[in-house]
């Protein structure tokens, strides 16, 4: 009972506590609800007030934005306005500026037209006064220059002689050596790979170096091709060190080369030897070169031998020595001079060592002179020094005899080679006058000695006159080497015209070939008549030469036409009449006939005025070398019409003038096939009557442009005070400011 009193008990109050619970959550509940309702009964009061705010920035917003529209109205109205204001004033500016641009235009046009005006009177007033002086010129042109030629030929022909009689080479024939040798010189530098830049510099440094040395020019161009050839030195010489490199040999080789008088090809073709067959540099061959020099003074080797007939020597002497160096040099032309001394025959003696050579390096003979106690190789096998093997069979003294000698080589030439070098070592020992040992030699083939006779010799040549004359030609070569491209381009023109003419008139060329006495002693002043055409035409003796037109025009005839223009001078200079007709015939054959040049004299006997040969000659020139832009020549299509009938006609005309005067033999023989055509004489009196017609139409002409002139520049002048009123017209009656202009 007791214990059912407790639960019970216990069980009323769980109920309690979950009552009391249940009304907590119940009153949490309620607050919270309230509380909840209580938020959201201030946040749409926020929510709302919120919206007023937005509504009022919004009211706010809405005038300002009138009010700026607004001002950028009443701005925009005020830029328009101002715009408008600044387009009319610019508007009114450019009025007045078009007004004053016009009004300048016009001012300078009136003074340009004045100036023009004259411009055109002064340039015909100087055209005048030309064409006087030219006529002026050409009427005494022919005998100033006919005398000069023929003075200037008579001290070129003196000049040349003394040339000749010292020595010097005339341009003439350096020029013919250098037409071979530039053009194996072009092939080899070609073949060598150079561009035609570094064969230009090339040939211009082997120029400096011929000047320097005075050596020749021209073979210093055959050493470089001869090498080339054989040995492909350029090729080899293509970097710039190289090339500096190789052009210092060459000059040292001009060098011994004019002291020793060998060709520079044989010297460079030695020194190439010496390096391939002896493995020396450039300096090592020069100081072999020098050596092989000291050598020779001792013997009768020259540089052309060793370069020609001793070229495989070296070779032979490295093979069989095993030896190379200056040394070997040195020995090979101590030897060789040597065994010269008793076979002067180069030839014998380059047999005679290239049998030794060949025999001392075979193991049996070796043996056989061991026996005989000569040691010919030393301790390592290599063959000895000649001139200690040499000097080892002179000490035996009668013990080993030729026989002995001859026995061991087994070689007849060896034997006489070596026998003789014996000879010579005992000759020396037993105190000879004159001979040297073998050692001896050696020696004193040094390059030293050899350069120190090399420089002895040069100065002797250059402290006498020799040395001038050495100095002279190399000069020559040297200027026409480095001046080659103009010089040959512009004879090799005249010869290539030349020849299509002989071509054309072969009967012709042959009959001037027939006069040689003539011909070659006024040939001898063409190239003085050419010099003073040309000074003449600096100096202001004008274009022409003679009467007629002077020189024959340019191209192929200039050359022979020159002769026939020359004779015609040297007869009015020194009187001769047949050499001035049959000179002057045959130039104006070859060279233009009377078109070209024949002078007044021809012009006037072959077509009978004096008048009608000079204006042939005078425009036949201006129509070939064409005419001066300024002069006024106002019949020049009728002139040319002339000038082609008489071309047309001139070859028979001229025949039968030469068959008339020229008593030479053989030439009216030649030139009788042909007789005058009536058309020659027709026209040979139109021609008579030219001159006057052409005189007339001249001032005609004349007369004509100065009036048209003068008109041009009275209509100028209306033109412009045409203008001015215009302008004066357009000026505003009130003072100018924009308010008086319109717009255009």
């Amino acid at each position: 009972m007791g214990s059912l009193e407790l639960a019970l008990r216990i069980t009323g109050v769980k109920a309690v506590e979950r009552a009391l619970k249940g009304i907590a959550r119940d009153s949490k509940r309620t607050a919270v609800e309230e509380a909840k309702n209580e938020a959201e009964k201030a946040t749409a009061a926020e929510r709302g007030e919120r919206k007023r705010q937005s509504a009022a920035k919004k009211t706010a917003a809405t005038r300002k934005r009138g009010e700026r529209g607004a001002q950028a109205a009443a701005q925009k109205t005020e830029r328009v306005a101002e715009r408008a204001s600044a387009e009319t004033a610019r508007r009114k500016a450019s009025v007045l500026r078009r007004t004053l641009q016009l009004f300048r235009r016009t001012e300078r046009g009136k003074r340009s037209e004045i100036r023009e005006t004259a411009r055109e009177e002064e340039k015909t007033e100087r055209t005048r006064e030309r064409n006087a002086k030219k006529a002026r010129r050409r009427a005494v042109g022919g005998a100033v220059l006919g005398a000069g030629a023929a003075v200037g030929a008579a001290a070129v022909a003196v000049g040349r002689g003394a040339e000749r009689t010292v020595g010097i080479r005339t341009q003439s024939e350096v020029l013919q050596d250098f037409m071979r040798t530039g053009r194996e010189f072009l092939r080899s530098s070609t073949q060598a790979g150079l561009t035609e830049k570094q064969t230009a510099e090339m040939q211009k440094a082997l120029a400096d170096i011929g000047e320097r040395t005075k050596t020749s020019t021209l073979g210093l161009l055959k050493a470089v091709s001869l090498t080339q050839e054989k040995f492909s030195q350029l090729a080899d010489a293509k970097s710039p060190q190289a090339m500096k490199d190789y052009l210092d040999s060459l000059e040292f080789f001009a060098k011994v080369s004019r002291a020793t008088g060998a060709q520079i090809g044989d010297v460079a073709s030695a020194a190439a030897q010496l390096q391939g067959q002896l493995h020396l540099n450039a300096d090592e061959a020069k100081n072999a070169i020098a050596a092989l020099v000291k050598a020779g003074l001792d013997g009768s080797i020259t540089l052309e031998d060793f370069a020609g007939t001793f070229a495989k020597s070296f070779g032979t002497f490295a093979l069989a020595r095993g030896a190379g160096g200056e040394s070997a040099a040195k020995e090979v032309g101590a030897v060789a001079n040597a065994i010269a001394k008793t076979f002067t025959s180069p030839e014998q003696a380059q047999t005679r060592l290239e049998a030794l050579l060949n025999t001392l390096a075979t193991k049996p003979v070796q043996e056989r002179l061991e026996k005989q106690g000569v040691y010919v190789t030393d301790d390592k096998g290599n063959l000895r020094a000649l001139p200690e093997i040499v000097s080892q069979l002179a000490a035996l003294g009668d013990t080993l005899n030729l026989t002995k000698i001859n026995a061991a080589l087994g070689s007849q030439e060896a034997t006489s080679a070596l026998g003789a070098l014996v000879n010579q070592d005992r000759a020396a020992a037993a105190g000879q006058k004159g001979a040297l040992t073998l050692k001896q030699r050696v020696a004193t083939a040094t390059a030293s000695g050899g350069r120190e006779s090399i420089d002895k010799v040069l100065d002797a040549f250059d402290n006498s006159v020799f040395g001038k004359i050495d100095a002279a030609n190399a000069k020559r070569e040297a200027e026409l080497i480095r001046s080659n491209k103009e010089i040959v381009g512009a004879i090799a023109s005249l010869a290539t015209k030349m020849a299509a003419l002989e071509n054309e008139f072969p009967k012709l060329t042959l009959a001037i070939d027939s006069l040689s006495p003539l011909i070659s002693t006024l040939s001898t002043g063409v190239a003085a008549l050419v010099g003073m055409r040309l000074a003449a035409r600096a100096g202001g003796l004008g274009e022409g030469a003679a009467a007629g037109g002077g020189l024959l025009a340019r191209g192929a005839g200039a050359a022979r036409g020159a002769l026939g223009a020359g004779a015609g001078a040297v007869r009015g200079a020194l009187g001769a009449s047949v050499a001035a007709a049959s000179g002057a015939t045959v130039g104006s054959l070859i060279g233009g006939a009377a078109v070209a040049g024949l002078g007044g004299y021809y012009g006037a006997k072959a077509f009978g005025a004096d008048k009608g040969g000079e204006w042939i000659g005078t425009h036949a020139y201006d129509l070939i070398h064409g005419a001066d832009e300024d002069r006024s020549t106002p019949s020049v299509d009728e002139a040319a019409a002339i000038v082609a009938r008489v071309q047309a006609n001139r070859r028979k005309a001229a025949e039968a003038a030469a068959i008339e005067r020229s008593p030479i033999p053989g030439v009216p023989a030649l030139l009788a096939r042909s007789a005058p055509s009536p058309q020659a004489e027709a026209t040979a009196q139109k021609l008579a009557a030219l001159p006057s017609a052409l005189d007339d139409a001249t001032r005609a002409q004349t007369d004509a442009l100065t009036r048209e002139l003068r008109a041009s520049r009275e209509s100028g002048e209306r033109d412009t005070r045409r203008i001015t009123a215009a302008l004066d017209r357009l000026r505003p009656r009130a003072p100018l400011g924009f308010e008086t202009l319109e717009e255009p």
